[in-house]
């Protein structure tokens, strides 16, 4: 584990200090350089649960009232979800949203 010595060296600037926060997140994957890595990783999480429950995209999407093709879309990072889309999404998997999305 690194300290705070091994990003920065006293004394210092505000700017250095905002840049080596951000490389900080960056590099811990708390933030997210795009929209499509976002996307993406969404998208793989929802399709994990779904195979790990059985379920086919055609009953996840009955079940979320979205269509199939909508589902897919997300699954594969090509569309964002909307945080309404999503939340049906998890609650169709007997999950909740925060559990869907932790540790992304």
């Amino acid at each position: 584990r690194l300290g705070s010595r091994d990003y920065l060296c006293k004394p210092f600037k505000e700017e250095e200090l905002l840049q080596a926060i951000e490389r900080i997140a960056q590099e811990m994957g708390l933030v997210y350089t795009n929209e499509q890595e976002l996307n993406r990783l969404i998208g793989q999480r929802i399709r994990q649960e779904r195979l790990k429950q059985s379920l086919t995209l055609r009953q996840l999407s009955e079940r979320a009232e979205l269509t199939t093709s909508q589902l897919s879309q997300v699954e594969l990072g090509k569309n964002a979800a909307s945080i309404w889309a999503l939340a049906r999404i998890s609650s169709s998997l007997g999950r909740q949203l925060c559990e869907l999305l932790a540790g992304l």
